[in-house]
């Protein structure tokens, strides 16, 4: 890959980290509604982002 867009591809890799890493912030309401180890679900999190925990938002809604 050119150097250029090596560069431009690890940027937004951090910023898409932080993004998730902020997200967890926000989220960690509904991310301790997942039935396995709460490290494991930030780790989803920091993975997936809200595909991981939106699914739990939305029964913790339905359920109120």
């Amino acid at each position: 890959m050119p150097p250029a867009l090596e560069c431009v591809l690890q940027w937004g890799s951090v910023a898409l980290l932080m993004a998730h890493a902020l997200e967890v912030v926000f989220c960690l309401r509904w991310i301790r509604l997942y039935e396995g180890p709460l490290a494991l679900s930030i780790l989803l999190t920091l993975l997936f982002g809200f595909v991981h925990w939106m699914p739990y938002k939305r029964r913790a809604d339905a359920a109120a």
